[in-house]
């Protein structure tokens, strides 16, 4: 997958590039690059380590949340004396 983004996109890039003073894609072009996709299990397995990685992110959220408010009752408590 990495070639895609290296050697690979780079022929595209000069195959696909139309014009002499400043060279583009145009919108065909575009339509005829193909992007590989990863086979089943390594979108699995992608999907699977997000998805714990949010659960991760969220559960740092809350525990923000609960320090935050730690923080304010003590800051609260020691302005009230």
């Amino acid at each position: 997958m990495a070639y895609f983004f290296t050697g690979m996109w780079y022929n595209f890039r000069v195959a696909l590039t139309t014009g002499g003073g400043q060279p583009q894609f145009n919108a065909n072009a575009i339509k005829q690059i193909q992007i590989p996709v990863p086979p089943i299990d390594v979108q699995r397995d992608i999907v699977e380590k997000t998805i714990e990685e949010m659960k991760i992110i969220d559960q740092n959220k809350h525990l923000i949340e609960i320090f935050e408010q730690k923080i304010k009752d003590k800051i609260s408590e020691v302005w009230s004396e």
